[in-house]
């Protein structure tokens, strides 16, 4: 595969992600803040959007050739992140924040995605960052933000679970039904 076209077809996909990530957040009337003042929320963000940008970028400017089974394999995961996030972040009707808050008619969303997994939008994008690294055939990539990616996430999870407990009732049997990111395992 010609070097540029593979870089335009992730660029592609990257932008319809980010075109659903706005409309779902718009349409769940989710409460985004342009300067966040949680912390963790950077911890998430910043590695996860790098893991995304940077090996595009790298790859348009070396021209290297990529393997069609790991462009394939990559192309998969960015699907399947980009579907398990945009349902996640859809399921919580609203009381998606990028702070750790909790909102107006806050109530335990247990339905979709989340009967069975605590953080389906964090699993997404999870997916999401190790979804281009893997296309691309960035080892460098694949093991500096992504990883960083998911360290975010834990801490992010872990915080957003010590104040769910205290602030939302149930959400403590909740935590006993269901994983926080794989099913059955974690």
């Amino acid at each position: 595969m010609y070097p540029h076209r593979h870089v335009l077809i992730l660029v592609a996909f990257v932008a319809a992600y980010g075109f659903l990530e706005v409309a779902t957040l718009a349409r769940t009337r989710a409460k985004v803040r342009v300067a966040s003042r949680d912390w963790t929320f950077y911890a998430v963000t910043i590695p996860g959007m790098l893991s995304i940008y940077v090996p595009l970028v790298v790859a348009f400017f070396s021209r290297a050739p990529v393997a069609r089974q790991f462009f394939a394999v990559g192309l998969i995961l960015f699907v399947c992140g980009c579907i398990i996030r945009i349902r996640g972040v859809s399921e919580l009707a609203g009381f998606f924040s990028t702070d750790v808050e909790r909102r107006e008619g806050h109530a335990l969303v247990s339905r979709g995605l989340h009967a069975v997994i605590r953080h389906p939008a964090y699993l997404g994008t999870i997916l999401l960052s190790f979804a281009v690294p893997i296309a691309l055939r960035s080892q460098l990539w694949l093991f500096v933000f992504p990883v960083l990616t998911v360290a975010g996430e834990l801490l992010r999870i872990r915080k957003e679970e010590a104040f769910l407990i205290k602030n939302l009732p149930g959400y403590d049997e909740y935590m006993k039904k269901t994983r926080r990111l794989i099913p059955g395992v974690y």
